[in-house]
C-alpha cells in the first residue's frame, strides 16, 4: 500500500525558500519508470542528516519503460519541475505522453499530452525545460527527433514543433537547456548539436554539431561518445560525460553561432571507474572553479559497479584534471544519475535505491543513508527542488 501525504503545502514551502541561499530541506523528485502503472514519488531531504523521507507519489496513468538494464537508456532524464514548482512533468515512454500535474490543483494530474509527429516509446526519451518555465522540450527515441512544448499557465502544455537534428536521426537521450536559457544541447553519437532558443515562442533553430571524432583523447577505443550534460553558470561552457568505457569527459564553448573548441579530459583512476556518464558541477565549479563529479560505472570480476569520479574544474583557462574514484557499495549495483544540494550528493541506482552522500574535501564521498522505493520499476531518473547552485 502506498503512503501518500499533502505535497501541496510542503512545495509552497519550499519554492518561497528557492532564492535563499539555504534552505535546510530539499525535495528529491524521481520517475519510477513502473511499465504497468507509472509515477514519480517525491521525498523529503534532510540536508544537515542526508534522510529521505517520502512525501507523495504522484499516479500518471501512463506506462513506463520495461525493466531491463540491457536495453533501458540510464542517460534519459523523465522529470521536470518548473522553478517556483506550479508544474511538474513526468515522462511516460512506453505510452508516449508526458503527465502533467499542477500545484493549483493540489498536485493532482491536469492532463498526458503527446503529439503524432513524436513517439517515445522506444528505449525511452529525455526532457528538459527552460529555466522560466515557458517551454518544455523532449528528445523521442521512437520517432527519432525532437519535440517542443509551450508549457501554459495553468500547465497543460501545447505542441510547438518536432524537429530533426542536422546530424541526422537517432536514437537522442540527453538534452538540455542552458542555464541562461538561450540553448538547447542534444548528444548523439560523436557529436554534439546545439539549437538556439526562441525566447518569445520556444521555436529552436539549429546551429549545427560539433564532433569529438579523431580528437586527442578520443582515439583509444571505444573513443568519446557524449553523454550526460552540464554548465557552467554563465553559459559559456558545456561538460559531456562519456557513453563508452574509456573514463574520460569532454567540454565544448558556447556560442551563439555553435559549439567550438571540442575538447576532451582523461579521468583515468585506478579503482577502474570507467564510464563517466552523469556529470555534476559543484556549486562553486558552477560559478567557475572547483569540484566537478561524475556518476559512473566501474568493472571487475565480471560484474559491473557503481561509482563516483571526482576532478577538479577550473573554467578560465578550462581544466579538468581528476582528483579521485570512490566505488559504490553493494558491487552488483551499476549505472547511477546524480545531483547534488551543499555537501549532498543523491544518486538514483538501478533498479530501485535512491542514496545519499557527503562529498568530502579530499573529493571522495561517504554514504549517508540508502532506501528502497517500492514504486520504482527501473528507477534511474532523478531531480532536487530546489536548484540551490
Amino acid at each position: 500500500m502506498k503512503v501518500t501525504y499533502s505535497i501541496s503545502a510542503l512545495l509552497f514551502t519550499v519554492a518561497s525558500l528557492c532564492c535563499t541561499s539555504f534552505a535546510a530541506t530539499e525535495y528529491v523528485v524521481v520517475n519510477n519508470d513502473y511499465v504497468f502503472a507509472n509515477s514519480a514519488s517525491v521525498y523529503k531531504l534532510n540536508a544537515t542528516t542526508g534522510k529521505l523521507t517520502l512525501v507523495t507519489v504522484l499516479e500518471t496513468g501512463g506506462l513506463g519503460e520495461p525493466q531491463n538494464p540491457a536495453q533501458n537508456n540510464f542517460l534519459d532524464v523523465e522529470q521536470a519541475i518548473s522553478p517556483d514548482a506550479s508544474c511538474l512533468f513526468v515522462l511516460d515512454p512506453q505510452s508516449n505522453d508526458i503527465a502533467s500535474f499542477s500545484k493549483t490543483l493540489n498536485y493532482a494530474e491536469l492532463g498526458r499530452y503527446t503529439n503524432a509527429a513524436v513517439n517515445s516509446n522506444y528505449n525511452g526519451s529525455s526532457l528538459a525545460l527552460t529555466p522560466n518555465g515557458k517551454f518544455l522540450y523532449a528528445t523521442y527515441s521512437g520517432s527519432e527527433n525532437l519535440g517542443a512544448w509551450t508549457v501554459n499557465s495553468d500547465c497543460s502544455l501545447t505542441f510547438i514543433a518536432a524537429y530533426v537534428p542536422s546530424e541526422g536521426q537517432g536514437f537522442f537521450s540527453s538534452l538540455r537547456v542552458s542555464p541562461n536559457g538561450a540553448y538547447l544541447i542534444v548528444p548523439y553519437g560523436n557529436d554534439a548539436e546545439l539549437f538556439t532558443i526562441n525566447q518569445n515562442s520556444g521555436a529552436l533553430t539549429d546551429m549545427g554539431f560539433v564532433s569529438y571524432t579523431g580528437l586527442p583523447g578520443c582515439s583509444r577505443f571505444p573513443g568519446c561518445d557524449p553523454a550526460g550534460i552540464d554548465f557552467t553558470k554563465d553559459s559559456k561552457v558545456v561538460v559531456f560525460g562519456n557513453l563508452f568505457t574509456y573514463p574520460s569527459a569532454m567540454t565544448a564553448e558556447i556560442t551563439p553561432t555553435g559549439l567550438v573548441n571540442p575538447r576532451a579530459w582523461s579521468l583515468a583512476n585506478p579503482e577502474r571507474i570507467v564510464g563517466a556518464l552523469y556529470p555534476f558541477l559543484s556549486a562553486s565549479a558552477y560559478a567557475g572553479s572547483g569540484p566537478l563529479y561524475f556518476g559512473a560505472i566501474g568493472t571487475g570480476n565480471e560484474k559491473q559497479y557503481a561509482g563516483i569520479l571526482t576532478a577538479s574544474f577550473t573554467e578560465k583557462p578550462l581544466s579538468i584534471t581528476l582528483t579521485a574514484g570512490t566505488v559504490i557499495q553493494p558491487p552488483d549495483v551499476s549505472d547511477c544519475s546524480i545531483a547534488l544540494t551543499g555537501d549532498l550528493m543523491v544518486i538514483a541506482q538501478y533498479y530501485n535505491q535512491i542514496a545519499v552522500f557527503k562529498t568530502n574535501a579530499d573529493g571522495s564521498v561517504t554514504p549517508l543513508s540508502t532506501i528502497i522505493d517500492g514504486d520504482a520499476g527501473s528507477l534511474f531518473s532523478l531531480s532536487l527542488f530546489p536548484n540551490t547552485r
